[in-house]
């Protein structure tokens, strides 16, 4: 309990990465797994996650993101986009892979199936989309959790312009809208805010018991 502790104490919106540092296969394995494992409502993962290693890409996607410059210095980037429009038939392989992995029949998960398509198809395009974005936002947090864990820098990103992301990784067309960045890497040792102490609402502001 204490490392977790420690490892978030650590952890901060890195504003400066060692582009010379690239991070290994294992600790991109790891940090995959740690997306995969998200918690997501229904089970749905109503996403796709793209990890940039190429520095054309990584260098395009910097402008379209006001040339933060991080992007431009990480290792990897990863860019999070979450599906356009509902897809009943995301909901049908869900279906089907749990009725495997229970060891069940596809016809006895019907009625789940059917909620579901009933609960999504009730909402509006907007909520929707309000809906998705929260699936992503909690996958992301799963990404910054384990690569403090392993020592590994992170900075999540939201202001960037989508439409120009989306057209540089071309999810347009497979029906996705990129919704978060996230540079991973290892810090820049001159990067000042390391060393800044967090601020945050003290433990009796945030919490109260009743």
């Amino acid at each position: 309990m204490t490392d977790f502790l420690t490892a978030l104490e650590w952890r901060y919106a890195t504003k400066s990465f060692n582009s010379s540092v690239r991070l290994t296969d294992l600790q991109l394995d790891v940090l995959k797994k740690a997306v995969q494992l998200s918690v997501s409502s229904f089970g749905l993962q109503p996403y796709k996650v793209f990890i940039i290693d190429s520095q054309v890409v990584k260098s395009a996607i910097m402008e379209a993101a006001y040339g933060q410059k991080q992007i431009g210095e990480a290792s990897h980037v990863f860019v999070f986009a979450h599906q356009r429009q509902y897809q009943s038939k995301e909901v049908e392989e869900l279906i089907v892979k749990l009725a495997e992995n229970q060891g069940r029949k596809v016809e006895e998960l019907q009625s789940y199936q059917q909620s579901i398509d009933s609960w999504m198809g009730a909402m509006s395009d907007e909520k929707l989309e309000t809906w998705m974005s929260s699936q992503v936002h909690i996958a992301m947090n799963n990404l910054l959790l384990a690569a403090a864990t392993l020592g590994i820098d992170s900075c999540p990103m939201g202001g960037f312009d989508i439409e120009k992301v989306d057209d540089i990784l071309g999810l347009k067309s497979e029906g996705l809208k990129s919704c978060l960045i996230v540079p991973v890497g290892v810090r820049n040792d001159k990067d000042i805010y390391a060393n800044y102490p967090k601020t945050r609402k003290s433990i009796s502001e945030l919490f109260e018991v009743r």
